[in-house]
């Protein structure tokens, strides 16, 4: 009797550990940026230091910091904005428009392929925005108190991308808008396993970096690689590190402010990630990204004919560092 009951026990565990094989390995997702009902406050901080330093007497020199904060109160499941039509047209928009108090133009279009249910509606109010922007020791007062207030308002199909939105000007210009919406792009759609990785480059969203980041802070124009690593699982946060490559490819000529003038440069770097994401709730909890690009910075004189040209050179180091925060 007793040997027929440890075979049924034994058995009973057997069929049970078959019973939540599944469950363990049917893996967690890591989307979407708030279900429809939710709201969650966050703080957006970003930072941008370039540095160059003069190569030669005559060498080109200077130094330029720009930073941004922010707090926005975000909102998904909002009602479609009252331009919004259902039979409106079938092509997706990416472009951010609209400038000002109120808004000048709004641009909303219907989800590629789906029906207007998959979209769900996101508004994100600014409570707070600051931008500081420093140039060879000059501070540059900013202009962006009148964003404080509006919103950003954008719509995602079922993929998970943008395809309506309308952004204050300020917020675009200086990189909010970016920066809030990186944290969109990063994760596939599908559900993941702790020890998964992938790979993510420059999205076509806003020109995300594929990282949260925004391109508007630097002046160093480059393209980004990401390799996502699904690291852990802590209980309900899971924890997603990655490591970034950054080129700008080829020389380019651009206008560096801490240079005075315009150079040609050519630039490489790598930097990190670091994305906690609450499983439970299917919010972001924190993002950090750190960078370093390193790279050379050329302008070359006119000179008259049977001058031998004379090259001015510096090397340009630029740091940055985005980070994401949920405060409630």
């Amino acid at each position: 009797m007793k040997n027929r009951m440890k075979v049924i026990a034994i058995t009973f565990a057997i069929l049970l550990a078959s019973a939540n094989a599944p469950a363990q390995t049917a893996g967690v997702s890591l989307k979407p940026i708030l279900k429809p009902g939710q709201e969650a406050r966050y703080s957006l901080n970003g930072s941008v230091d370039t540095q160059i330093t003069a190569a030669g007497v005559n060498g080109i020199s200077g130094a330029e910091h720009r930073e941004l904060n922010a707090t926005l109160l975000l909102r998904a499941g909002v009602p479609a904005p009252p331009s919004v039509s259902k039979n409106g047209s079938q092509t997706a928009e990416t472009t951010v428009v609209g400038t000002g108090l109120p808004y000048s133009k709004e641009s909303y279009g219907v989800d590629v392929g789906g029906p207007s249910k998959d979209v769900i509606y996101y508004e994100a109010a600014i409570e707070a925005f600051d931008v500081r922007l420093t140039v060879n020791g000059i501070e540059t007062p900013s202009n962006v108190k009148s964003a404080v207030g509006q919103k950003i308002a954008f719509a995602l199909d079922s993929t998970g991308h943008i395809i309506k939105c309308a952004v204050p000007v300020e917020a675009l210009r200086e990189g909010l808008a970016e920066l809030l919406f990186s944290m969109l792009g990063w994760a596939p759609a599908a559900p993941l396993e702790v020890g998964q990785t992938w790979g993510n480059s420059a999205g076509n969203d806003l020109l995300s970096y594929g990282y949260i980041s925004a391109a508007a802070l630097s002046d160093v124009p480059k393209s980004a690689q990401t390799a996502y690593t699904f690291s852990a699982l802590n209980g309900s946060r899971a924890v997603v590190e990655g490591a970034i490559t950054l080129r700008q490819e080829g020389a380019s000529m651009v206008e560096i402010p801490a240079a005075q003038i315009k150079v040609n440069l050519m630039a490489s770097g790598n930097g990190t990630t670091r994305i906690e994401y609450d499983v439970a709730t299917n919010r972001m909890a924190s993002a950090l990204s750190e960078s370093l690009v390193k790279g050379r910075v050329v302008n070359i004189p006119p000179t008259r004919e049977g001058e031998k040209m004379q090259p001015r050179e510096g090397a340009l180091v630029e740091t940055a560092k985005f980070s994401i925060k949920l405060m409630q």
